[in-house]
């Protein structure tokens, strides 16, 4: 099978499925797990498909990656800082935290017994359900197509009408003056959360300093802490804003 064939195929498959293993594909294809790998790393190039850990996801051209995906990329990344953030959370009894997956698998691990929780992630107000003693507020807004969250102008619209002790947040790109996003409502979401916080903490592994995203959402300065699995010689803006940041060991 000619590679160019192969790679319609692969894109084919995952459009239908919307994710696939390497495995399966090489089995589906009769291809090794190698020549698979590079069929995928070209159809992330162009932008069609997400390469996640053992495997890819199809690239929805207007929606955000289901939560379920990203909580699998990089989990043991999500985890180092998780473990840091915990250490670094100031005293609050209210807090924002946004749809991100490494905001969940801190959320997994914070003590929430009489705290306000405010989200747009569906999935971190379903896990908070399960606990005692919790106010979880959904501001409400359009539930996004295969991502588990909330956004759109009513959601900002509600989220203006709260102060927040702390918020919670990560970004799709980081570069070394602003947080980015890939789309604008998400992006102006997270910027009206930060404008009402108290003290703001932002969350990223290294990969988001290697992505793009289009939409500028805020300038790092912005931030009172940033918790990182990067590198302190990888950041670009180390030494050159005021906030506290901590990178993993």
């Amino acid at each position: 099978m000619a590679t160019s064939e192969r790679e319609i195929k692969i894109y084919t498959y995952i459009k239908d499925k919307k994710i696939a293993t390497v495995d399966e594909l090489a089995k589906l294809l009769y291809a090794s797990s190698a020549s698979i790998r590079r069929d995928l790393e070209k159809l992330q190039q162009q932008g069609l498909v997400k390469r996640t850990h053992g495997g890819a996801v199809f690239v929805e051209k207007t929606a955000e990656t289901a939560v379920n995906v990203r909580l699998s990329e990089n989990r043991e990344k999500k985890e180092r800082i998780a473990a840091t953030a915990l250490k670094a959370l100031p005293d609050y009894e209210t807090v924002f935290i946004d749809d991100s997956s490494t905001a969940l698998v801190l959320a997994e691990n914070m003590d929430f017994t009489h705290k306000l929780v405010v989200t747009n992630g569906l999935e971190l107000a379903g896990l908070l359900a399960k606990q005692r003693d919790v106010e979880i507020i959904l501001p409400g807004g359009t539930v996004l197509y295969n991502t588990g969250m909330l956004s759109g102008s009513y959601t900002i619209e509600r989220i203006r009408e709260f102060k927040f002790d702390l918020t919670i947040t990560s970004c799709t790109a980081i570069d070394g003056e602003h947080t980015y996003e890939r789309s604008q409502d998400t992006a102006i979401l997270k910027r009206t959360a930060a404008d009402a916080g108290a003290h703001n903490l932002l969350l990223f592994d290294a990969d988001k300093l290697r992505r793009r995203a289009p939409h500028v959402s805020m300038s790092l300065d912005k931030f009172d802490t940033i918790v990182t699995e990067a590198k302190a010689d990888d950041l670009p803006f180390m030494g050159k804003i005021k906030c506290k940041i901590f990178c993993c060991k």
